[in-house]
C-alpha cells in the first residue's frame, strides 16, 4: 500500500469480489481494516495450509493458466448468466489454450497422488478426489476420522490424547482403536501410542504396524491366559476371533501331549478327548446363563460350532 495513493485499484477490486462472494470452495472474507499504511485482510480458517502445495515442485501450475482461470472466473461473476457466458466463439477460443496446460497439471497431479501411494500402499483404497482431501487434512489429524474406514477395514475410528498436555501446540496420539461390531464397539489398546508428526503417510504407516504389533502381543498374552484361567474369565476378556485361536492352541498342546504319552500310557488318548469334550459341555453351560450379552454370547455359540 502506497501511503500518497492509498490502495490499488486491483487490489480492491478483489477484496470487494471477495466481501460479496459466498462459496464453499472461496476463502471467505471475514473483515478488512487498516493499520498505518499496512492494509490488513481476516480471512476465514483453513485447516491445511495451501503453502505446502504452492511451494511444491512436484506439482506444476503454469502462470499464465492462473491468470486465464482468474480472468474467467472474474468474468462469469459480472455476468453470472451461463447462456451468456459460454455463447460463442470467445468461450471457445479462450479455453482451447488451456487444455494442454490442464494436462500437464492433471498429469503432475496424479504423479504425485501415485508417489504418496508408493509410501502408503492402502492410499490404493481410494479415489483421487478422496485422497486429495485427506492429503490436505493433514495438519489436522482429527479432521482424518471419517477416512480411517476407507483405509483399514476393521477401524471406524480413534480415541486422540495429547502427547504433551502442557504445550497447547503438541500433536495428538493415536493410543486407541474403535470397530463397530453390530450395536457394539469393539476397542484395541494400542501397545504403544502413535505420534500424528510429519507427513500423514509416514505416521499412518506406524499406525499400521503399531496396530500389528499390538494384535501380536494379545495373541501372545491369549496363548498365555487360555491355560492358566479358566474359560469363564478368559472368554469375556477377548474377543472370539482370540478366544478361538486360544482354544485351538490349546487343544493342539493336549493332542501332542496325548501322541508322546501314547507310548507309554493306554489312555493318553481317551484322556485327550475327555478334556476337550469337557471344554465343549461348559461352552455349553454357559450359553444357559441369562446374565450374558448378546455380543458374549454370540462368541460363545462360534466357538462351539
Amino acid at each position: 500500500m502506497n501511503a500518497q495513493q492509498g490502495v490499488n485499484f486491483t487490489a480492491m477490486r478483489e477484496i470487494n469480489y471477495l466481501q460479496d462472494l459466498r462459496s464453499p470452495y472461496v476463502v471467505e472474507l471475514i473483515d478488512v481494516f487498516l493499520t498505518g499504511d499496512s492494509l490488513h485482510m481476516v480471512l476465514e480458517y483453513c485447516p491445511f495450509d495451501m503453502k505446502d502445495v504452492i511451494y511444491d515442485k512436484k506439482i506444476f501450475f503454469d502462470e499464465s493458466i492462473i491468470k486465464s482461470y482468474v480472468k474467467m472466473m472474474l468474468k462469469a461473476y459480472e455476468v453470472q448468466n451461463c447462456i451468456t457466458l459460454c455463447h460463442g466463439q470467445d468461450m471457445v477460443d479462450f479455453l482451447m489454450p488451456l487444455i494442454a496446460g490442464l494436462e500437464q497439471c492433471q498429469k503432475s497431479l496424479s504423479t504425485y497422488l501415485e508417489q504418496k501411494r508408493g509410501l502408503f500402499p492402502r492410499f490404493y483404497f481410494v479415489s483421487d478426489p478422496v485422497l486429495l482431501e485427506i492429503l490436505s487434512q493433514g495438519s489436522d489429524p482429527h479432521a482424518i476420522q471419517p477416512y480411517f474406514q476407507a483405509n483399514f477395514d476393521s477401524i471406524d475410528s480413534v480415541a486422540f490424547e495429547s502427547s504433551n498436555p502442557e504445550d497447547k501446540k503438541a500433536k495428538p496420539q493415536i493410543v486407541t482403536l474403535y470397530a463397530l461390531v453390530g450395536n457394539e464397539n469393539e476397542e484395541l489398546n494400542l501397545s504403544y501410542p502413535v505420534l500424528t508428526d510429519g507427513n500423514i503417510e509416514t505416521w499412518m504407516g506406524k499406525l499400521e504396524t503399531t496396530m500389528q504389533e499390538t494384535v501380536q502381543d494379545v495373541v501372545r498374552r491369549a496363548a498365555v491366559d487360555c491355560q492358566a484361567m479358566p474359560l469363564k474369565d478368559f472368554i469375556p476378556v477377548y474377543c472370539a476371533q482370540v478366544c478361538l485361536l486360544g482354544l485351538q492352541m490349546q487343544w493342539t498342546q493336549d493332542v501332542q501331549e496325548a501322541i508322546i504319552r501314547g507310548k507309554k500310557e493306554k489312555h493318553a488318548f481317551t484322556d485327550a478327548q475327555s478334556k476337550v469334550g469337557g471344554v465343549m459341555q461348559e461352552l455349553c453351560v454357559m450359553t444357559t446363563d441369562d446374565s450374558l450379552g448378546k455380543r458374549d454370547r454370540t462368541n460363545i455359540l462360534n466357538l462351539e460350532s
